[in-house]
């Protein structure tokens, strides 16, 4: 059983790292953009395309409208589509298991590659 003395440890170890670790503040997605907008509390934003995000990949923009930053500032909650998306990992580059990421990366090298313009002498 939790004493008063360990709530309040506890409390001081998440100011701590709350002071101390970089983390979300606030996140708004801008639909002409196609991007969720980040405001990190070291007043850095981040903008970050759902589209490469595997739990929210294939949302509509009125699904992305309402997001909810954790009390921690550690991930972004879509109530409209029951999920959500860990900023820690998204920054490392981690998109959603290693599986799909491995099949995006397979989809990616089967693409045809883009036509590159040829300068043609006059």
């Amino acid at each position: 059983m939790l004493t008063d003395k360990d709530w309040q440890a506890a409390e001081k170890r998440g100011r701590e790292w709350m002071e101390s670790h970089p983390h979300a503040v606030s996140a708004v997605y801008l639909p002409y953009l196609r991007r969720i907008m980040v405001t990190l509390n070291t007043g850095i934003e981040v903008a970050i395309d759902p589209s490469r995000l595997q739990t929210i990949q294939n949302a509509k923009p009125s699904m992305l409208r309402e997001i909810e930053v954790t009390p921690m500032g550690d991930a972004l909650f879509f109530p409209k589509l029951d999920e959500g998306v860990y900023l820690p990992g998204v920054l490392r580059g981690v998109y959603g298991t290693r599986k799909w990421m491995e099949s995006q990366v397979r989809s990616k090298r089967s693409a045809p590659s883009p036509v590159k313009a040829r300068r043609v002498a006059a």
